[in-house]
């Protein structure tokens, strides 16, 4: 797994399956593993197309669109 910097209002792209589409969600929380708790291994994030909010592995996020400044 590789440790990525994401945060809360990123907008990534986002391929769950190597057969699915992909699509762009926006994340919501990001949820640190338990043995490093502040890398970001699970990801709350709501697709900007259809609304489903889902939470999926950090693995799927396959780039950071547009990040938010902080």
């Amino acid at each position: 797994m590789i440790s990525i910097a994401i945060k809360a209002g990123d907008f990534a792209l986002v391929q769950e399956d190597r057969l699915e589409d992909w699509y762009i969600g926006q994340v919501i929380k990001c949820i640190g593993g338990a043995r490093e708790p502040k890398d970001c291994t699970l990801i709350q994030v709501a697709n900007i197309d259809n609304g489903l909010v889902k939470i999926i592995s950090s693995d799927y996020v396959k780039g950071i669109i547009n990040s938010k400044k902080n």
